[in-house]
């Protein structure tokens, strides 16, 4: 673990996020002070992932500074065409370092075209207008860099073609959209933020890529 302790020397913070979890649980901010590689693993006996810490565009940190609020796009692949669905925005709570609706945070509904926030609910269905902790006006606000995020998720979609499906979580920094993960069973949580549901819909744009085998 040699990598891990001269990687928390030189950038001074990383996040730590654990292999065997979920939703944002587990994930925390450490520095030299938290301890070396064997501490960590002890405190992750699943194992985990040290990643520098991404600084993100202003713009983005205003809605939540404590946290990186990502953006979420749905991706379909098949035969290297890709739909590009129901993108939303994830903004974090209170002092918490993730965005992820599981970890307690807010997610939105967006217009698909111009990216401006149309709705803010939390897991439970509260809907807000403004952030719950802040106060930053949410509704309305419009995701900068639209397009640019669009077209990275379809180069993300066509870097592995065996994965038809995947949830995108981009971060916005100074110089563009960055990847912090992929998920292949991202869960279509949209459907609560946009108050209806999605199948329809799915299976119309599985039927042009040419995917009828989906289980629905």
């Amino acid at each position: 673990m040699g990598g891990y302790n001269r990687l928390i020397v030189n950038k001074k913070k990383l996040i730590i996020k654990p292999l065997d979890g979920s939703f944002g649980r587990g994930i925390r901010i450490v520095t030299p002070e938290d301890g070396d590689a064997d501490m960590m693993l002890k405190s992750y006996s699943g194992g985990f992932i040290a990643e520098e810490v991404i600084q993100q565009d202003e713009q983005m940190a205003q809605l939540h500074p404590e946290s990186v609020n990502t953006l979420r796009i749905h991706t379909l692949q098949n035969n290297g065409i890709v739909e590009v669905f129901h993108p939303y925005i994830r903004i974090g709570r209170g002092k918490s370092v993730v965005d992820n609706a599981g970890g307690g945070g807010v997610f939105t509904s967006c217009n698909p075209e111009t990216g401006e926030v149309l709705t803010v609910v939390d897991e439970y269905c509260h809907s807000f207008t403004k952030h719950p902790d802040n106060g930053f006006p949410l509704v309305g606000f419009r995701v900068p860099c639209w397009k640019e995020a669009f077209d990275f998720a379809r180069q993300l979609a066509l870097a592995n073609q065996d994965v038809h499906y995947a949830g995108w979580d981009l971060a916005l920094t100074k110089d563009g959209w960055v990847l912090v993960e992929g998920n292949p069973r991202a869960q279509m949580i949209f459907q609560i933020s946009e108050g209806k549901g999605c199948k329809n819909e799915l299976i119309e744009i599985c039927n042009r890529l040419g995917i009828y085998d989906i289980g629905l």
